[in-house]
């Protein structure tokens, strides 16, 4: 697939996701969303598209850190509204949280031609004032 025919099928993930959790109770998907915004932003580093790369990885960082501060919820949203999240039903296989995982994703060197910017240097120093100790 071609990179734009990538960043629309995440896109139209997190459209979906954005829209079952309608009031951005977003919860558990936290980390999906993350994902997604991670990967739209390496498919935006790969075209050399700075501007792109950014705002993907500023929403990747954004829900990395709602994930990393989650508790448990009950959804409100109209379509998801039965459901509840609690921490102790899920598990994980990675140490560390979301945070964690996303400083690690940003060493791959697709986003050197970003990595000495500002706006870049802040997405780090958020994520590590949230990032467990490991």
């Amino acid at each position: 697939f071609a990179n734009e025919e990538i960043i629309e099928a995440y896109n139209f993930a997190v459209d979906i996701l954005k829209r079952l959790y309608s009031d951005d109770a977003i919860g558990f998907f936290a980390v999906d969303l993350s994902s997604h915004y991670f990967n739209i932003a390496l498919e935006y580093a790969t075209m050399n598209d700075s501007e792109n790369t950014i705002k993907a990885l500023k929403d990747s960082c954004r829900y990395a850190i709602v994930d990393a501060n989650l508790k448990d919820i009950d959804y409100t949203s109209p379509m998801v509204n039965r459901l509840k999240y609690r921490a102790s039903d899920t598990s994980k296989n990675y140490k560390g949280n979301s945070c964690n995982l996303r400083l690690k994703d940003l060493e791959d060197n697709r986003f050197d031609f970003v990595r000495n910017e500002n706006v870049f240097k802040k997405i780090i120093s958020d994520l590590e004032k949230y990032a467990e100790k490991i």
